[in-house]
Protein backbone atom coordinates (compact mmCIF):
# COMPACT_ATOMS: atom_id res chain seq x y z
CA UNK A 1 0.00 0.00 0.00
CA UNK A 2 2.89 1.89 0.99
CA UNK A 3 4.23 1.88 -2.75
CA UNK A 4 1.25 2.30 -4.24
CA UNK A 5 0.88 5.87 -2.34
CA UNK A 6 4.65 6.74 -3.17
CA UNK A 7 3.89 5.75 -7.05
CA UNK A 8 1.29 7.82 -7.49
CA UNK A 9 2.46 10.91 -5.20
CA UNK A 10 5.77 10.70 -7.63
CA UNK A 11 2.88 10.39 -11.18
CA UNK A 12 1.52 13.79 -9.54
CA UNK A 13 4.86 15.40 -8.96
CA UNK A 14 5.77 14.69 -12.14
CA UNK A 15 2.77 15.38 -13.84
CA UNK A 16 2.68 19.03 -12.44
CA UNK A 17 5.95 19.87 -11.86
CA UNK A 18 6.45 18.86 -15.90
CA UNK A 19 9.68 17.08 -15.26
CA UNK A 20 8.97 13.87 -18.06
CA UNK A 21 10.24 15.11 -21.27
CA UNK A 22 8.61 14.18 -24.33
CA UNK A 23 5.34 13.22 -23.05
CA UNK A 24 3.81 16.99 -23.56
CA UNK A 25 5.32 17.93 -20.32
CA UNK A 26 7.57 20.99 -20.07
CA UNK A 27 9.40 22.98 -16.91
CA UNK A 28 5.83 24.95 -17.13
CA UNK A 29 3.58 22.00 -16.76
CA UNK A 30 1.65 19.66 -19.33
CA UNK A 31 1.21 21.02 -22.99
CA UNK A 32 -1.44 19.72 -24.85
CA UNK A 33 -1.87 20.56 -29.00
CA UNK A 34 -5.48 21.13 -30.58
CA UNK A 35 -5.66 20.90 -34.35
CA UNK A 36 -7.06 22.88 -36.70
CA UNK A 37 -9.77 20.11 -37.35
CA UNK A 38 -10.54 19.70 -33.91
CA UNK A 39 -10.40 23.59 -33.80
CA UNK A 40 -13.14 23.47 -37.24
CA UNK A 41 -14.84 20.62 -35.82
CA UNK A 42 -15.43 22.47 -32.71
CA UNK A 43 -16.95 25.48 -34.17
CA UNK A 44 -18.91 23.83 -36.94
CA UNK A 45 -21.39 22.59 -34.41
CA UNK A 46 -22.26 26.38 -33.90
CA UNK A 47 -23.42 26.68 -37.15
CA UNK A 48 -25.26 27.69 -39.28
CA UNK A 49 -25.85 31.54 -37.47
CA UNK A 50 -29.08 33.74 -38.61
CA UNK A 51 -28.92 37.01 -37.75
CA UNK A 52 -32.05 39.67 -38.14
CA UNK A 53 -31.23 43.32 -39.30
CA UNK A 54 -33.86 45.82 -40.12
CA UNK A 55 -32.54 45.68 -43.42
CA UNK A 56 -32.61 41.85 -44.11
CA UNK A 57 -31.05 38.77 -42.26
CA UNK A 58 -27.16 37.07 -42.78
CA UNK A 59 -26.80 33.78 -42.15
CA UNK A 60 -23.46 32.73 -41.47
CA UNK A 61 -22.22 28.99 -42.16
CA UNK A 62 -19.21 27.33 -43.19
CA UNK A 63 -16.53 27.79 -40.94
CA UNK A 64 -13.13 26.72 -41.15
CA UNK A 65 -10.47 27.06 -39.05
CA UNK A 66 -6.01 27.14 -39.80
CA UNK A 67 -2.94 27.93 -39.22
CA UNK A 68 -0.25 29.56 -41.04
CA UNK A 69 3.33 28.02 -40.22
CA UNK A 70 5.23 30.42 -39.02
CA UNK A 71 2.94 32.64 -37.54
CA UNK A 72 1.10 32.61 -34.05
CA UNK A 73 -2.33 33.72 -35.84
CA UNK A 74 -5.39 31.36 -36.78
CA UNK A 75 -7.12 32.33 -39.35
CA UNK A 76 -10.75 31.60 -39.44
CA UNK A 77 -12.98 31.23 -43.39
CA UNK A 78 -16.95 31.96 -43.26
CA UNK A 79 -19.41 32.09 -46.25
CA UNK A 80 -22.29 34.10 -45.33
CA UNK A 81 -25.94 34.75 -47.05
CA UNK A 82 -27.64 38.41 -47.24
CA UNK A 83 -30.86 38.24 -48.04
CA UNK A 84 -33.40 41.00 -48.19
CA UNK A 85 -37.48 40.88 -49.19
CA UNK A 86 -36.48 43.23 -52.09
CA UNK A 87 -33.50 41.41 -53.83
CA UNK A 88 -32.54 37.66 -53.92
CA UNK A 89 -30.34 36.09 -51.23
CA UNK A 90 -26.79 37.36 -52.36
CA UNK A 91 -23.89 35.26 -51.07
CA UNK A 92 -20.30 35.89 -50.13
CA UNK A 93 -17.41 34.57 -47.50
CA UNK A 94 -14.75 36.12 -45.32
CA UNK A 95 -11.41 35.34 -44.61
CA UNK A 96 -9.72 36.46 -41.48
CA UNK A 97 -6.78 36.05 -38.95
CA UNK A 98 -6.26 36.74 -35.54
CA UNK A 99 -4.38 35.86 -32.41
CA UNK A 100 -6.11 33.74 -29.33
CA UNK A 101 -8.09 34.76 -26.56
CA UNK A 102 -8.69 32.46 -23.56
CA UNK A 103 -11.78 32.79 -20.90
CA UNK A 104 -10.64 31.03 -17.61
CA UNK A 105 -14.35 30.70 -16.59
CA UNK A 106 -16.12 29.10 -19.07
CA UNK A 107 -13.65 27.33 -20.33
CA UNK A 108 -14.07 28.72 -23.90
CA UNK A 109 -11.13 30.09 -26.43
CA UNK A 110 -12.36 32.98 -28.67
CA UNK A 111 -10.52 34.84 -31.73
CA UNK A 112 -8.83 37.46 -30.94
CA UNK A 113 -8.30 41.00 -32.94
CA UNK A 114 -9.24 40.17 -36.06
CA UNK A 115 -8.20 41.34 -39.22
CA UNK A 116 -10.49 41.11 -42.51
CA UNK A 117 -7.92 39.59 -44.87
CA UNK A 118 -10.30 38.65 -47.80
CA UNK A 119 -14.05 39.74 -48.54
CA UNK A 120 -16.15 38.18 -51.47
CA UNK A 121 -19.57 38.94 -52.66
CA UNK A 122 -20.89 36.69 -55.26
CA UNK A 123 -17.40 35.36 -56.12
CA UNK A 124 -15.89 38.71 -56.46
CA UNK A 125 -13.04 40.18 -54.10
CA UNK A 126 -13.92 43.13 -52.68
CA UNK A 127 -10.32 43.27 -50.02
CA UNK A 128 -9.14 46.27 -52.37
CA UNK A 129 -12.15 48.14 -52.78
CA UNK A 130 -12.87 48.79 -49.83
CA UNK A 131 -12.05 51.90 -47.97
CA UNK A 132 -10.43 51.72 -44.64
CA UNK A 133 -13.77 53.07 -42.71
CA UNK A 134 -15.99 50.61 -44.24
CA UNK A 135 -13.05 47.98 -42.84
CA UNK A 136 -13.17 49.30 -39.87
CA UNK A 137 -17.05 48.66 -39.57
CA UNK A 138 -16.95 45.48 -40.97
CA UNK A 139 -13.90 44.30 -38.35
CA UNK A 140 -16.34 45.77 -35.38
CA UNK A 141 -19.29 44.12 -36.59
CA UNK A 142 -17.18 40.75 -37.36
CA UNK A 143 -15.78 40.77 -33.60
CA UNK A 144 -18.86 41.43 -32.02
CA UNK A 145 -20.48 38.42 -33.72
CA UNK A 146 -16.70 36.43 -32.74
CA UNK A 147 -16.98 37.30 -28.85
CA UNK A 148 -20.46 35.49 -28.77
CA UNK A 149 -18.81 32.46 -30.89
CA UNK A 150 -16.08 29.98 -29.19
CA UNK A 151 -13.75 28.17 -31.38
CA UNK A 152 -13.35 25.47 -28.92
CA UNK A 153 -14.25 24.63 -25.72
CA UNK A 154 -12.75 22.67 -22.68
CA UNK A 155 -15.58 20.17 -21.15
CA UNK A 156 -17.74 21.89 -19.28
CA UNK A 157 -17.69 19.22 -16.40
CA UNK A 158 -14.03 19.54 -16.32
CA UNK A 159 -11.88 21.23 -13.67
CA UNK A 160 -8.86 21.87 -16.75
CA UNK A 161 -10.14 25.51 -17.43
CA UNK A 162 -8.94 26.55 -14.38
CA UNK A 163 -5.61 24.77 -14.65
CA UNK A 164 -4.69 26.49 -18.30
CA UNK A 165 -1.57 28.42 -17.45
CA UNK A 166 -0.57 29.55 -21.10
CA UNK A 167 -2.29 29.21 -24.73
CA UNK A 168 0.00 29.92 -28.13
CA UNK A 169 0.00 29.13 -31.83
CA UNK A 170 3.00 27.46 -32.69
CA UNK A 171 4.00 25.80 -35.71
CA UNK A 172 0.58 25.38 -37.16
CA UNK A 173 -0.90 24.12 -33.69
CA UNK A 174 -3.09 25.31 -30.61
CA UNK A 175 -0.92 24.55 -27.62
CA UNK A 176 -2.83 24.73 -24.17
CA UNK A 177 -0.36 24.08 -21.18
CA UNK A 178 -2.06 22.88 -18.34
CA UNK A 179 -0.26 23.41 -14.68
CA UNK A 180 -0.47 24.62 -10.94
Amino acid sequence: MKKLVVLIFSFLVLFFSGCASGLGFSPNGYTMAISPSMLTSSIQKQFPQKKKFDYGSVELRDPDLGFVKGSDELNVGIAFGLSNPLIPTQNGSVKLSGGIDFDPKSGQFFLKDPKINELKFNNSSLTSLLPSDVKSILKVVVSEILKQTPIYKLDKDSFTGMLVKDVKIDNGKLLVTFGL
